[in-house]
């Protein structure tokens, strides 16, 4: 256990400070793929798509089964959210929205620019569970990480940056 003791949570500032970089990084791998997809394979990457796990249910009064394929992409859109939710879960409604926004951007290219976008609206589901598995996680795990944060970020004059202190 950590000796610091933990703060009532971290500020907005802070919040959105750490969902920048979670979403930059995100933003950053997104474009390093892209530009290796288009000028170095010409097409798509395809083990990126491949599912890895398949669900499938259907309810009681349904004729339709439903079907969840879980690829690569899934996987990291799931620890997005899932960051988001534990370090940012103030803000859990723009980063829902965000994510609706973002799987209609990629329907819209896919539709329209290169069929090499890999959108599945099912994405807004996996990314609202995953944020709110990060949120209820983040009260259990906020005294121990934030604590661990502040005192490796403070040895290095770190937080005064985030903290505004």
């Amino acid at each position: 256990m950590c000796a610091a003791t933990p703060t009532e949570g971290p500020s907005h500032k802070t919040q959105l400070l750490f969902a920048a970089a979670l979403y930059s990084a995100a933003a950053a791998l997104v474009f390093v793929l892209a530009m290796y997809r288009e000028h170095v394979l010409h097409r798509d990457i395809d083990w990126m798509k491949r599912p890895l796990l398949t669900l499938q249910w259907r309810a009681t009064h349904q004729k339709t089964t439903a079907r969840l394929d879980i690829n690569v992409w899934t996987i990291l859109h799931m620890l997005l959210y899932f960051a988001l939710g534990v370090f940012a879960p103030t803000f859990w409604l723009l980063w829902v929205v965000i994510g609706v926004l973002w799987e209609l951007f990629e329907w819209f290219v896919n539709t329209y620019l290169t069929a090499h976008v890999d959108y599945k609206f099912t994405d807004v589901f996996v990314n609202t569970v995953a944020l709110v598995g990060g949120a209820v996680c983040s009260e259990a795990l906020h005294a121990e990480c934030v604590s661990v944060l502040k005192m490796s970020w403070e040895e290095r004059g770190w937080w005064s940056l985030v903290s505004g202190v």
